[in-house]
């Protein structure tokens, strides 16, 4: 099985009109044609990867609301570092837990590992990647209620209340 990435995918750059090779400058051939580039984060590179990687290693599954990775061996060997920084599935989870990604624990059960799915994940939807952020951890939460307790704000108070309740639930 012979694998054929990109050279440096990590170097693509995303733009308001989609996906387009970089990192050349506007105009240059192959650059994309927006003048608002950047680095594509980790959601747009995990969407540039599903696109372009081969299928029996990971795909979308049928709908594109999740997608699956077939074998973990061969992705963490010849996918992940073509896209990634890193070759560890361990470095993969971590991302896709900063961002809010979920593993579906019904077909884990069925002995389906590697199923993930966000809400704003979508096959054929990229415009939705920018609407993924981290989520915050323990300690950012925490920051952001001591500051409004300084700030002796009830209301910014309340609302960073709110907003670290709704985070952990979503945990």
């Amino acid at each position: 099985l012979r694998i054929l990435f990109p050279p440096y995918p990590h170097l693509l750059v995303f733009s308001l009109h989609g996906v387009a090779p970089g990192p050349g400058p506007p105009g240059a051939p192959g650059a994309a044609v927006s003048m608002f580039q950047t680095r594509a984060n980790f959601p747009q590179q995990l969407y540039i990867l599903l696109e372009e990687a081969p299928p029996e290693i990971i795909s979308w599954l049928e709908g594109g609301k999740a997608f699956r990775i077939h074998n973990k061996e061969l992705f963490c060997a010849n996918v992940l570092p073509a896209y990634f920084e890193h070759s560890k599935m361990a470095s993969f989870h971590r991302q896709m837990n900063i961002y809010g990604f979920r593993m579906d624990r019904r077909e884990s059960n069925q002995g389906m590992h590697g199923t993930f799915s966000h809400p704003r994940f979508l096959r054929g939807h990229p415009e939705l990647l920018a609407t993924i952020e981290r989520v915050p951890n323990k300690a950012d939460r925490e920051g952001m209620m001591m500051a409004a307790a300084r700030a002796k704000d009830p209301v910014a108070m309340s609302a960073v209340k709110l907003e670290a309740n709704d985070a952990s639930a979503a945990l």
